[in-house]
């Protein structure tokens, strides 16, 4: 299976392969972070792999170090090919990082994501920041109503939220870690995802970032 990711931070896209088999490990809810999200109910509307990004990245984002511990080095362990120069230095990045505020879900962006992920898996079946209409990441941010920072993560794969989040951090192929900078940014504090079907285990990943 193959995956593919693009951050409008980056230079570059990532590209990598991998054998299609599902990665679990069992860890029991955090409860905190389920309380947090609980708290928004515009998160009931989303499919269950959009929901499962929020966990996992606010996962990621509180306990950095234990994400890498728990998650990352159990997920190199399994798909032993990713090992290389980026998941080094994930793994010390990871270690060495205090908590993050979480992702909020914030109405806006959710939308947008949705709009997003839907004219790339239905018009332009490829990764791109742009719209077919034209507009540009910086077009689309400003008619979405987005005035302050913006980020925004795509991924082409499983909508295996888990997995997806783990090879965006990874970041393999892209140079500058544009998706691993958007994920553990201390500035973003806002988010939306959409994950929107393209073809039988294909599915296009839109994550958006903001703050208030």
């Amino acid at each position: 299976m193959a995956f593919q990711i693009a951050a409008i931070a980056s230079y570059g896209q990532g590209s990598v392969s991998l054998e299609q088999k599902p990665f679990k490990v069992e860890k029991p809810v955090n409860l905190e972070l389920e309380r947090f999200l609980a708290a928004y109910p515009s998160l009931e509307n989303l499919l269950g792999s959009e929901k499962e990004l929020f966990y996992w990245v606010n996962l990621l984002r509180m306990d950095p170090a234990g994400f890498g511990k728990h998650y990352l080095e159990p997920f190199l362990k399994e798909f032993p090919e990713l090992r290389g120069g980026n998941a080094q230095s994930l793994s010390r990045e990871l270690a060495s990082a205090g908590p993050l505020s979480f992702f909020a879900p914030a109405s806006h962006l959710l939308v947008e994501a949705n709009r997003h992920a839907t004219d790339l898996a239905k018009k332009q079946k490829r990764l791109s920041h742009s719209a077919s209409d034209g507009r540009n990441f910086q077009q689309r941010m400003a008619d979405a109503g987005v005035r302050n920072c913006a980020g925004e993560n795509i991924y082409e794969g499983e909508a295996d939220a888990l997995k997806a989040v783990l090879l965006l951090l990874i970041d393999q192929g892209v140079p500058d870690l544009g998706h691993r900078k958007a994920l553990l940014n201390p500035v973003f504090n806002q988010m939306g995802v959409s994950a929107v079907k393209a073809a039988p285990e294909r599915y296009f990943i839109v994550q958006l970032f903001s703050c208030k």
